[in-house]
Parts: structure tokens; C-alpha cells; sequence
């Protein structure tokens, strides 16, 4: 400090002093090596200006050297002296101060010459032409050195010499290493955890960074040999409801736990639908829907025939079949069975439930009264009340039914006057007394004319010859055993199907009518009969015929065996179907499993069966919102919405449309994906995540390599990188710049420095490890100039100023 301060006066000094001077001797003539400063019997001071004083001089050696030149001075002032030249200049042998020469050109010569007052010997340089550089102590050009190596860091071939900014400046490198500032580095990969190689391709073999051999559980190998995350997408339908661990995982897609509907393949472990198959017999009629279903095949609606279970299994309705004694004589066909043992026939001793299909035993009360005395054998019988005895007063009908014998008293003539007990009655009309002029007769029940009389009604029409008894009788009358004569009798009940009787005086037979109960018709002998009608398992018969109250002709029937329709007459008619091109059968169902006319059991080309067994064309349609552009043909479908080619966003597979999917995420994800119109591939991003740039629609992480040099020491972490290589911290000797890359601190061997800071050393630009004479070196390793006087050019040696 103290000898900087003690400089600086001095420089103060001499400058006042030459001012003085200059005023004061402007007409003075100058030596031709010196400038006297005050007058010439007075110390002087001789400034050269090729002089120059170094910061590392200290001011007693200043001192000396101008008590020194003020000796000299003194001793000779009087004495001839030597012609010195200016710096730059040389002496010709003629004495002259001749400048020293440079030629600039091409090659090894100058770009440009250093200053003249610079210049020591011929040809010295300020610049260099490409591919040369500076020697900053000869300060000549040399051409930089390139040499080719047979592998490894070295160049695989060298960058033309004028385009050379260093040695071993590289146009190639050699496989498995990259070309950054004209030097080969080694293409980087890191093995380790997680989307780090799990093994690297051997660094020869590499064309890319971070390419690898193999990859780490969890993630998958590209085609570029970049280890990439296996994807799980999540949400509903075959989407995982929770993925697998990546660290666990060996696909794309593999889920740890599943949305309804859906279960984990074991081989797989992917999300799989629950199947279910729509068809006939213990197939399904309709499918639970898929996010109901927990197994295979669960029906939400089972076929005709069949009964749904809690297990959402279809299961056949039974029936057994046996001999006499039991219910069914015939099982109806299992598609039209609604329970189980539901019977087409039932055995004798047993009828068919309208309304259940059941075969029920006939039912029959024992009793007094109109009960049965005793009932038919239930293998005999064929309704129900059928009897096989009556009580005593009751006549056993047709039908089966016991009738009470009536009588009815104080009748005029034969008539009875008082009946008998209907316990005891035997037959109608059964008297216990008669009217008078009559008595009973043998039979003790029927009364008789005491005397023969001939009259209307029970009265005889003719008498026997002795006039005792009735020799014939009047219509509607017939002669008894005893010779009485007694009424065609006729009852109208439900029972006997007499609506009406016929006129007594018409008959000619007992239960003759004039009108019947529905469901009865009126035969030619005037007897009311029961409409037949023929029941049969199968065909053309009735199925279940109508009630007996309800028909009003034979046959008519209350529901058709499967096949048939019934008709507006009541009558099964078979239903028709016809094969044909379209959606006209291809083949037709059975006729017994028949429900409508034209269904089919097997639809053309191009069309599906529908649940009403209808054929129906496989439906595709096109335009802006759908996944077709063009259909395929009709008859060339095998499902719905098969395409021949796609709308944009979606790819042809299988003739089906499938949109190209996209799922948004961190990382190598989607920040946003592309609109589905614009994608030409799945997981095709419009923008990615920090840190991952846009590469032919994926997301590529921007690289890191880590290494000596220019290469990181420390990497930016993924999601705050915007480039290649960028770094966090840097190596010694460079700096990290605005766009976060390691940028080497420079320094150039030129006037000031002779010789630079080592690279790892460095942490700023121009670090000299040396300095040139006239340059003192700063604290930070700066080469600064020492100040110097300027001088006055060829001839002139200089200014001199006073102490």
C-alpha cells in the first residue's frame, strides 16, 4: 500500500514538472534519445517510454534506477550519444529506425500483427487464421492438432483445420459417445432403481443416452431402449379401480384390485369382464348388466322353461313323469313350463289346474245329504264330487253328483197327498198317501185309481179291459210295472245341463230339455250335452281348453299348445314362417318353439337375432360423432358398428373403430392429450409435464448426463428442466449460465496473461496463473497493465519529467 501511494506522487510529480517544462522550452531543440526536464546543471530524471515500472518493483529500486540515469546524464551530457529506437523499431546498419515488419496471409502467417510498438521480432501476431493459435510468448501461429483414434474418447474423424477452434477438435466420435463442443464425451446411462437402467447397453453399442439392456420391475423397455414407466390407467369398466404397485408390476395395465363387473385374471392380473352368454335353453335370455355381475353367465333373465336361481344361474323347471297314482300322465315341453311338474295330461283321479298346470287330485266329500255316501276311486275318478254311492234319497247322476228324489204333495188325482220320508224314497214322486178314489199301489210309493179312470195326465189314456188298471198313458207319460202311469221327470240344474225342460206332453223320455246351460248343446233326441273338447300335449288341440260355461262350440280352447296362435274362433292355428334374403329367416324355428309367425332360428349375413327371434341388420352408422367413416357392407357384418375405415382419431382393428386412448398424469404423462380428432396413436399428448418435452406425440424426459467437464455435477431435477443437460451445480471451472448450462470459464493466453489458471481452478473468465512483464496479477488472478506515458513515434526517444 505504502509503496503504491509513494508511485503515485511520483507519477503526480513528474507530470506538473512536465508542463512546466514544455511552457517554459517550447523553443528548444530535443535530443534525439532523452528530453532534459528544468534546466542542464540540475538533476534530471529520464523517462523512457519503453520504461515501465512494475507494481512488484518497490520505490527504493525506482529511485536507484533514475539516480542512476541522472549519473549517466551528468557524465555524458556532452558526449555524443547512441541512437536508440522506439519500441517496435530496430537500428539499420545506416543508423536508421527502421520498422520491424509483419505480413498478414494464410496458413501459419498472421491474421492480423500485433501493434508496432508491440512488436519484438518479424511476423509476430495479434491473431490467428482458423484453425491456428496464438503462441503467446512467440506470439506465431500454430495449426491445431487433431489425431484419429481407433475407438473410445478420441475423434473418429477431425473438423476440417479452419474450422478447428482446439486441438483434438472432432467432426465424429466413435460409437457410444456424443459430440458436445467438438469434443467426444461418452453417451451417459445410469444403472440404478426405478426408471434407471437396471443394465446398460455397453457403451459401444450405445446411440443414444441413458439407453438400456434391461429395465427394472415396474417398467418396460421402448424401442428406443429407454426404460419407460408401465402404464395402469384407472377408472371404470375394464380400467383398474386400483393398480398394482409399479414396483411389482410386469405389464401395461395389471391392477391390484377391480371395478364391479369385472374380475383379476390370475395369469394376467388384468381386469377381465365377467362373461355372460345370451341363448337358448339354461342360457341366459337377457345378461345382468356387467357392473351386477360377480361370476360368470348371471342372468338377469332366463328362457322360457327355465327358473332364475340367487346365484343368477338358469336352472330347468322339472317335471317327473310316472304311471297311474301319480299327477302327471305327460309334462308339458320345458319352454313352456313356468314352475316345476307342470303337466300337459294329467292320470285318471287327478285334473289340470287352469291356471297352474298342476295336476290335482280330484276332490270329493263324504256325507249326509247331497254328499257322496261313498266316493269314486281316485284312480277312477275324472272331476271333482264324483260319487259312487249316494245316501238313501238321492239318486246317483251321470255326472256323478247324488240328486235328492222329490216329491211334491197334495197333488189332484194319482198325485200324491202326503210324500214319503226322502230317506226312504227310492224314485221320484214316492207317496206315503193317496187322494181319494186312489190307493197306494204294490209298490207302496205310487198311487193308483181305485178304480180305472181315463183323463189328462198321470190319469190313464186307456184302460184294462176289467177297468182295474191303466192299459196306456198319455204323453209324457209312461206305464210303470205296477200299471200306474208316471211323468217323464226333467230336472234343469248346472249339473245336468237343462237350462229348460221340454213340454211335458213332448216328452218321450226323462230329462228331455227344451234349452241347455252354457257350455251344453242340444242333441237330437233333446238331451243337453257337454261341448267336447279334445286337450293334447302338442299339435294342433287345445293346449288347455276353455272353461265348459264359456264354449259356445266343440274344440274351442283357452290357450294353444307352442307353435300355435289362437284364433278369433277359438281354435289353434300353427304359426307360419319363411326363409328368405335380408332380414327374412335364414332357417326357421321349430314350430313347436314358435311364439309368433317368422321367427327364426338363424338370421343371413350382415344381420342378428333379436330377443323376439327376428331378424335384424347389424347397425353402423357414420358422420362427425361417430367412430366410422365408411361402413362395411351389409352382408359383410358380423356385429354392430363394423367399419371399413375410421374417422380421425380412431384405428381400424378387428373392423372395429377404436379410439385412440389418452390419459393425462405426472411425469411422462400427458399434461393435456391431443383432441381425439387430431391423435394418430395412443397417448398422444398436446402438452407435457415440467421437465418432459413433446417428441412425434409422447412425452420424453429432457436428459441429464452427470460427469467431468462441461457434463452437470449435479442435475436440475426433472419437472424444472426445459432443455437437455441442465444443471443444478457445476464442475470446477465453469459456471452455470442463464439456461442452466455448465459453461467452462475462459481464458486466453494474449498480451496480458502468459499463462491461464487451470480449467478445474478457475472461477471466473481471464484466471492467469502468470502474468507478461508490464501486467501485475490481482487478487482474483486478473492480468491489469501497469499505466505507462505514451511516447512520440520513429526517432523520438521520449519524455522526461521532473522528480
Amino acid at each position: 500500500m505504502k509503496q503504491t501511494m509513494v508511485l503515485q506522487l511520483l507519477l503526480i510529480c513528474s507530470l506538473c514538472s512536465l508542463n512546466d517544462a514544455m511552457k517554459a522550452s517550447h523553443s528548444r531543440s530535443w535530443g534525439s534519445g532523452w528530453v532534459p526536464l528544468a534546466s542542464e546543471d540540475e538533476p534530471i530524471v529520464t523517462v523512457f517510454h519503453t520504461g515501465l515500472l512494475s507494481r512488484d518493483q518497490d520505490v527504493d529500486a525506482f529511485q536507484r534506477t533514475a539516480a542512476q540515469q541522472g549519473s549517466t546524464l551528468n557524465g555524458t551530457a556532452h558526449k555524443k550519444k547512441k541512437k536508440e529506437c522506439p519500441p517496435g523499431y530496430v537500428l539499420s546498419e545506416s543508423e536508421e529506425c527502421i520498422p520491424i515488419t509483419c505480413e498478414v496471409g494464410i496458413g501459419d502467417a498472421c491474421a492480423s500483427c500485433r501493434k508496432q510498438e508491440l512488436r519484438s521480432a518479424d511476423n509476430q501476431c495479434a491473431t490467428c487464421n482458423p484453425g491456428y493459435w496464438l503462441n503467446t510468448e512467440t506470439f506465431t501461429c500454430s495449426s491445431f492438432a487433431c489425431e484419429i483414434t481407433a475407438d473410445g474418447r478420441g475423434c473418429a474423424g477431425c473438423q476440417p483445420l479452419h474450422l478447428r477452434t482446439g486441438d483434438n477438435h472432432c467432426s465424429s466420435c466413435h460409437a457410444g459417445f456424443q459430440l458436445i463442443g467438438g469434443a467426444c464425451n461418452p453417451l451417459p446411462c445410469i444403472e440404478g432403481d426405478g426408471p434407471s437402467c437396471k443394465k446398460c447397453v455397453p457403451q459401444s453399442n450405445r446411440t443414444a443416452g441413458g439407453q438400456c439392456l434391461s429395465c427394472n420391475t415396474g417398467y418396460q423397455l421402448t424401442s428406443d431402449l429407454q426404460c419407460k414407466p408401465l402404464v395402469c390407467r384407472t377408472g371404470g369398466g375394464a380400467a383398474c379401480k386400483v393398480c398394482k404397485a409399479l414396483a411389482s408390476t410386469s405389464a401395461d395395465g395389471q391392477c391390484s384390485q377391480c371395478n364391479l363387473g369385472y374380475y383379476l385374471d390370475s395369469d394376467t392380473e388384468k381386469c377381465t369382464p365377467w362373461p355372460c352368454r345370451e341363448g337358448h335353453g339354461a342360457g341366459c335370455k337377457a345378461c345382468k348388466a356387467q357392473i351386477d355381475r360377480t361370476a360368470i353367465d348371471q342372468c338377469q333373465e332366463c328362457n322360457p322353461g327355465y327358473q332364475l336361481h340367487a346365484d343368477g344361474s338358469c336352472h330347468p323347471f322339472k317335471c317327473t313323469e310316472v304311471g297311474l297314482g301319480h299327477p302327471c300322465k305327460a309334462c308339458r315341453k320345458q319352454a313352456d313350463r313356468r314352475a316345476d311338474n307342470q303337466c300337459a295330461e294329467c292320470n285318471v283321479g287327478f285334473r289340470l289346474g287352469p291356471e297352474t298346470f298342476m295336476c290335482i287330485p280330484h276332490r270329493c266329500n263324504e256325507g249326509p245329504g247331497s254328499a257322496c255316501k261313498s266316493c269314486a276311486s281316485s284312480k277312477e275318478a275324472t272331476h271333482d264330487g264324483e260319487c259312487l254311492e249316494c245316501n238313501a234319497g238321492y239318486e246317483l247322476m251321470p255326472d256323478g253328483s247324488c240328486r235328492p228324489y222329490e216329491c211334491t204333495p197334495n197333488q189332484a188325482d194319482a198325485g200324491c197327498k202326503t210324500c214319503q220320508l226322502l230317506a226312504s224314497r227310492r224314485s221320484d214322486q214316492q207317496c206315503a198317501s193317496c187322494n181319494e178314489g186312489f190307493a197306494l199301489a204294490a209298490d207302496n210309493v205310487s198311487c193308483v185309481a181305485v178304480d180305472c179312470t181315463t183323463g189328462p195326465g198321470h190319469q190313464c189314456r186307456r184302460c184294462t179291459s176289467d177297468r182295474t188298471q191303466c192299459d196306456d198313458c198319455n204323453r209324457g207319460y209312461y206305464l210303470t210295472i205296477d200299471r200306474a202311469c208316471r211323468a217323464f221327470e226333467c230336472h234343469p240344474s248346472p249339473a245336468s245341463g237343462c237350462k229348460t225342460c221340454r213340454a211335458q206332453e213332448h216328452r218321450t223320455a226323462k230329462g228331455q230339455c227344451s234349452a241347455c246351460n252354457e257350455g251344453y248343446f242340444l242333441d237330437d233326441d233333446f238331451f243337453c250335452k257337454p261341448w267336447p273338447c279334445k286337450m293334447s300335449g302338442a299339435g294342433a288341440a287345445c293346449k288347455v281348453c276353455r272353461p265348459l260355461a264359456d264354449r259356445t262350440g266343440p274344440n274351442q280352447c283357452q290357450e294353444c299348445n307352442a307353435g300355435h296362435l289362437l284364433s278369433e274362433d277359438l281354435t289353434c292355428i300353427p304359426f307360419s314362417c319363411s326363409t328368405g334374403a335380408g332380414n327374412a329367416c335364414n332357417r326357421c324355428r321349430d314350430l313347436a318353439r314358435l311364439t309368433s309367425d317368422d321367427q327364426c332360428e338363424r338370421c343371413n349375413f350382415g344381420y342378428r337375432l333379436s330377443s323376439s327371434f327376428t331378424c335384424e341388420p347389424y347397425q353402423c352408422s357414420t358422420g362427425e360423432n361417430s367412430s366410422c367413416k365408411t361402413c362395411k357392407d351389409q352382408t359383410s357384418r358380423g356385429m354392430d358398428s363394423q367399419c371399413s375405415a375410421c374417422n380421425a382419431g380412431y384405428e381400424l382393428k378387428d373392423s372395429m373403430c377404436r379410439p385412440y386412448v389418452c390419459n393425462s398424469g405426472a411425469g411422462a404423462a400427458c399434461k393435456t392429450c391431443k383432441p381425439l380428432a387430431l391423435r394418430t396413436q395412443d397417448e398422444e399428448c398436446a402438452e407435457c409435464n415440467p421437465g418432459f418435452f413433446l417428441s412425434n406425440g409422447t412425452c420424453k424426459e429432457f436428459s441429464c448426463s452427470v460427469g467431468q467437464g462441461a457434463l452437470c455435477q449435479e442435475c436440475l431435477i426433472q419437472d424444472a428442466r426445459t432443455a437437455e443437460n441442465q444443471c443444478m451445480e457445476c464442475n470446477k471451472g465453469f459456471y452455470r449460465n442463464a439456461k442452466f448450462q455448465c459453461i467452462p470459464y475462459t481464458c486466453k493466453a494474449d498480451e496480458g496473461c502468459s499463462e491461464c489458471v487451470s480449467q478445474s481452478l478457475r472461477t471466473a473468465d481471464g484466471q492467469c496463473a502468470e502474468c507478461r512483464p508490464g501486467y501485475v496479477k490481482t487478487l482474483d488472478n486478473l492480468c491489469e497493465p501497469f499505466t505507462c506515458l505514451t511516447g512520440f513515434g520513429p526517432g523520438e526517444t521520449g519524455i522526461a519529467m521532473d522528480r
